[in-house]
C-alpha cells in the first residue's frame, strides 16, 4: 500500500516539476511552429521558458508596479479589460443577445474590475479572476485544436442517408488533408459565421483577410472520401431564406420577371433581367456577404478528382468511362410494383437492399429525375440523372490549360470570376480576362465534384458545380454521437432518441 502511495506521490512530483512542464510544452510548441512555418512564433519559446523557469517578466512587472504609479494604472487597466471582455461577453450573449451596443455591457464589468485592481483585490474578485485565467487558457487551447486538428459537425439533412443520418455528430479531421491557416483571423471563438443566439449578427470581422494557405497533411483527397467543405455558392446569403442558394433565388426571380413581362406584353430593350432581379432582391431582403472560410459547411462524397472526366447516365456515375466504385449505402428513389397492388409505391432503397427488394416484389424501377442543373445554360440541358453530356464534364486541375470559347465558358466562368478573382467580359465571340483578349485559361487551383449518397435528395455539385480546394475543410472520420431528431407527433425523451449503435462508428 505504501509503495503504491509513494509511486503516485513521485509521479505527481514529476508531472508538476517545472522542468518537466517546460520540456513537455516545448515538445508540443516547437513542432507546431515548424508545421505552420510561422517562425515569428518562436518568440513564444522565450515566454514559455520565462513562465516555467525564470519568472523574470512576473518579477519585473511586480517591481514596476511597486515603483511606478503610472505603470500600476496601466497594468490595472489591462487586467480590468481582460476581465470585462470575458465576463462582459458572457453577460451580453445571455442577457441582451447582441441586441444592445456591446460596449454598454463591458463598461460595468470594466469599472468593477478596475476598482478592485486599484483599491486592492478582495476574495470574490480574486476568485473571479482565477476563472478568467481558466477561461482564456481553455479558449486558446480549444481554438487551436478546432482550427488545426479536428472539429465537430452535426448532420442537419438527409442528403447523405444512409451513410449518415440527420442528428449524427461527427468528428472532422483537418490533419488528413492538412488544415487551412485562418483566412479570417478576427472572429468569435467556437462559432462559424453568426454569433451565439443570433441568426444574423456576424461572428467575424473582414478588416483583416489572409490569403489561402494549407499546411501539410497526411494525404490528398481520394475518390469516395466523405468530405466537409464550405458551400461554394455561400458567398452571398439571403438571411430570410438562408436554406436556399442566393444564386438559385436570383435565377428564378429573373426568369419569373421575364415571363411576367412577356405575358403582359412589356418589352424592355436590352433588358438584363439578372441585374434587375439582383436589385429587386437587395431591396426586399437582408443580404449577408461572407468570405470563403465563413460560408456554410456542407458534407458530401467526393466522386471526381482534379483531371477526372465525370458522366452520369440514368443515375449511374462513371469516371473516365469507368463505373464508380460500389458505395453500399448509396440510395435512390424507386417505384416498387408489388404483387396485387393497384398502383406502384415510391420508396427510397439503398443499393445493398436492392436485391432483397427485387426478391420480395414483382419489379423495382428507379425513378429518374429531370431537374435543371449546373451550369444552368441553354446549351447544357443536363439533369440530375443524366449529367455531363456525351463527352462528360472535365474537372479542372491546377496548372492545366484549356481552350476557352463562348460555348464552354458557362462551365468555367464562376471559377475564373469568383474563385480565382479575375474580371471577365464577353463581346460577341471574344472573351476578355482582366482586359486581355483570351482564347485559353490556366487554372490556379484544384477542383472537386461532390455528391450526396441520397442521390435523389441531395443539393450537391450537380447544382452548384465545382468545389475549389480552398473550400475544403476536412475529412469526416467517425460518428461520436447520434441523436434522432424529435418527432412532434411522437415525442421521446433525449435518452430514448440516442442511437447507441452508431456511436464511434467509422465513416466510409
Amino acid at each position: 500500500m505504501n509503495s503504491i502511495r509513494n509511486f503516485f506521490k513521485r509521479t505527481g512530483e514529476v508531472l508538476s516539476n517545472r522542468w518537466f512542464l517546460f520540456a513537455l510544452t516545448t515538445v508540443i510548441f516547437v513542432p507546431f511552429v515548424i508545421w505552420t512555418e510561422c517562425w515569428w512564433l518562436m518568440i513564444g519559446e522565450a515566454l514559455i521558458y520565462d513562465h516555467f523557469i525564470s519568472h523574470r517578466i512576473r518579477t519585473w512587472n511586480r517591481r514596476a508596479c511597486e515603483r511606478s504609479k503610472a505603470w500600476r494604472i496601466i497594468y490595472a487597466v489591462w487586467c480590468a479589460a481582460i476581465f470585462a471582455v470575458v465576463f462582459g461577453t458572457l453577460a451580453h450573449m445571455l442577457i441582451s443577445r447582441w441586441t444592445t451596443p456591446y460596449l454598454l455591457t463591458l463598461l460595468p464589468f470594466f469599472a468593477y474590475a478596475l476598482w478592485y485592481e486599484l483599491k486592492g483585490q478582495n476574495t470574490l474578485y480574486r476568485k473571479l479572476y482565477e476563472w478568467v485565467h481558466a477561461i482564456v487558457f481553455a479558449v486558446i487551447v480549444a481554438s487551436l485544436i478546432h482550427k488545426f486538428l479536428f472539429q465537430m459537425y452535426v448532420i442537419p439533412t438527409g442528403s447523405m442517408e444512409g451513410t449518415l443520418l440527420p442528428g449524427d455528430y461527427i468528428a472532422v479531421s483537418k490533419v488528413t488533408y492538412g488544415p487551412q491557416m485562418p483566412m479570417t483571423p478576427i472572429e468569435f471563438p467556437f462559432v462559424h459565421n453568426t454569433m451565439p443566439m443570433s441568426d444574423t449578427k456576424p461572428s467575424f470581422s473582414r478588416s483583416w483577410q489572409r490569403p489561402y494557405r494549407r499546411l501539410a497533411g497526411m494525404r490528398d483527397i481520394e475518390r469516395n472520401d466523405v468530405v466537409v467543405f464550405n458551400f461554394p455558392e455561400g458567398d452571398t446569403v439571403v438571411l430570410e431564406l438562408a436554406a436556399s442558394s442566393y444564386y438559385d433565388i436570383l435565377r428564378e426571380t429573373a426568369i419569373d420577371m421575364e415571363n411576367a413581362d412577356r405575358e403582359q406584353g412589356i418589352t424592355r430593350r436590352n433588358a438584363d433581367y439578372t441585374k434587375i432581379a439582383r436589385q429587386y432582391i437587395a431591396d426586399r431582403f437582408t443580404l449577408a456577404v461572407r468570405p470563403v472560410d465563413k460560408k456554410e459547411n456542407y458534407i458530401k462524397r467526393c466522386v471526381a478528382l482534379p483531371g477526372d472526366t465525370l458522366r452520369i447516365v440514368d443515375g449511374n456515375v462513371t469516371i473516365d468511362s469507368q463505373p464508380q466504385a460500389s458505395i453500399p449505402h448509396k440510395q435512390y428513389d424507386y417505384m416498387v410494383y408489388k404483387m396485387g397492388a393497384s398502383r406502384p409505391q415510391q420508396q427510397i432503397i439503398e443499393d445493398c437492399q436492392l436485391a432483397q427488394a427485387k426478391a420480395e416484389n414483382v419489379s423495382v424501377e428507379r425513378k429518374l429525375q429531370y431537374q435543371e442543373t449546373f451550369p444552368h445554360a441553354a446549351q447544357y440541358p443536363w439533369t440530375t440523372d443524366n449529367f455531363g453530356g456525351e463527352e462528360g464534364l472535365w474537372i479542372p486541375r491546377a496548372g492545366a490549360t484549356i481552350a476557352l470559347t463562348t460555348d464552354n465558358l458557362p462551365l468555367y466562368r464562376r471559377i475564373i470570376e469568383v474563385y480565382e478573382g479575375h474580371s471577365l467580359e464577353v463581346e460577341g465571340d471574344d472573351i476578355f480576362i482582366d482586359g486581355v483578349l483570351s482564347d485559353s485559361y490556366t487554372f490556379a487551383m484544384n477542383y472537386y465534384f461532390m455528391m450526396g449518397d441520397n442521390r435523389h435528395y441531395s443539393a450537391d455539385s450537380r447544382y452548384f458545380g465545382f468545389v475549389p480546394e480552398d473550400h475544403i475543410v476536412g475529412k469526416a472520420s467517425y460518428v461520436w454521437l447520434s441523436i434522432e431528431p424529435q418527432d412532434p407527433q411522437n415525442p421521446k425523451s433525449l435518452f430514448k432518441r440516442i442511437r447507441w449503435k452508431r456511436m464511434f462508428e467509422s465513416i466510409i
